[in-house]
């Protein structure tokens, strides 16, 4: 019992982690980025398999906050396997300037988003995520 109890702390310190970046980007305090983000972690988005180091990550970042200064997330799952965590959200937020070119309109988009992070010696190591970039596009035209 004491091995299983160790085992479930461990995963619940995963969730924790998790949950402490989606809190801390909905707060805008996105200097979370150095201390949960190793300097070189690999970012995956969609198909592309890119390594890029968390200052980049975080410039991306901080781009799709600058157009959509309202975004939040919504944790609708969240599920650990391993030293894996994995969160499917609900990502919403109001078009306030600039997007992949579109000047914003002030609208409203809401779409669903997966995410999965590996974590070792508690930061994230890997990360991975889906968003249809086709869907925000279309609710915000």
């Amino acid at each position: 019992m004491e091995k299983f109890e160790s085992c479930n702390n461990k995963l619940s310190q995963y969730k924790k982690i998790i949950i402490r970046l989606i809190d801390a980007l909905d707060k805008h305090e996105f200097e979370i980025f150095g201390e949960l983000y190793t300097p070189f972690t690999i970012y995956h988005q969609l198909t592309e398999n890119t390594r890029i180091n968390r200052e980049k990550f975080k410039t991306e970042i901080l781009s799709l906050y600058d157009s959509f200064p309202d975004m939040k997330h919504s944790i609708t799952e969240i599920i650990n396997e391993g030293n894996k965590t994995v969160i499917l959200f609900t990502l919403e937020g109001t078009h306030k300037n600039v997007f992949r070119g579109n000047l914003p309109k002030g609208k409203k988009f809401k779409i669903q988003c997966f995410s999965m992070f590996k974590i070792d010696v508690g930061r994230i190591t890997e990360q991975w995520f889906i968003i249809d970039y086709h869907q925000l596009t279309s609710q915000l035209s």
